[in-house]
């Protein structure tokens, strides 16, 4: 709304205030797949580490092993298999609302992939460092809000709002190219990239335990 509103664009503003209105029960379905999303992995962080992700964390926290770490991932499967299902009775519901997905835009390239995937892991440990250099040069200011954890409350906060402008670009553009004004479209890619990071915790969790019961790690 704010790009609409620079560009002066004051009639794709009304019309997206008026189609919040008539959709407002799909803006809900999204809103509770998140908070969905975050309840499971809520869960499956409470049976890896012992702590709830709204808590301050301890200096030093280590990951549970042992059965644990199996739990933990069992629970963010479970919540991957929950969105499958509620996504499905959302297609038998509506159908009409996926009609216009469509894939003629996109090109797919080995090339971008490779490039692209290059990108975000250089970016990502860019902005690791500079949460370290953070950590490092303002601990006492930090802790009184963060307590010991401060780099996982950066990274996993803070960082969480920077590495959501893909899908918040993506959302847009899929809101914008549409020839028929769609919300689900434009939401589901907020939707997916939570179910998406359930499946990254899946997938690590199950090879965590696999790594401790091999007797190759420890502790983590």
């Amino acid at each position: 709304m704010s790009k609409w509103l620079l560009l002066g664009q004051f009639a794709r503003i009304r019309n997206f205030i008026e189609l919040l209105k008539k959709e407002r029960k799909l803006v809900i379905w999204h809103l509770i797949i998140s908070l969905t999303m975050l309840t499971f992995s809520s869960g499956a962080c409470w049976s890896i580490t012992g702590i709830l992700p709204l808590m301050t964390w301890p200096q030093n926290t280590l990951i549970r092993t042992g059965n644990f770490l199996l739990i933990g991932g069992c629970i963010c499967l479970m919540g991957i298999v929950v969105y499958f299902l509620l996504e499905e009775r959302l297609k038998r519901k509506r159908p009409e609302i996926f009609e216009e997905i469509e894939s003629e835009d996109f090109t797919p390239s080995w090339l971008k992939f490779f490039l692209g995937t290059v990108g975000v892991i250089l970016c990502c440990y860019l902005l690791n460092l500079f949460f370290i250099a953070c950590t490092e040069l303002y601990e006492p200011l930090l802790k009184s809000f963060f307590g010991a954890a401060i780099f996982a409350y950066l990274h996993y906060f803070i960082g969480s709002l920077i590495s959501s402008l893909p899908e918040t670009t993506i959302a847009v553009k899929n809101y914008e190219r549409l020839n028929s004004s769609d919300l689900n479209t434009a939401l589901s890619s907020a939707s997916i990239s939570n179910m998406s990071n359930l499946g990254i915790a899946f997938l690590g969790s199950i090879l965590a335990s696999l790594l401790v019961s091999l007797g190759w790690i420890s502790e983590l």
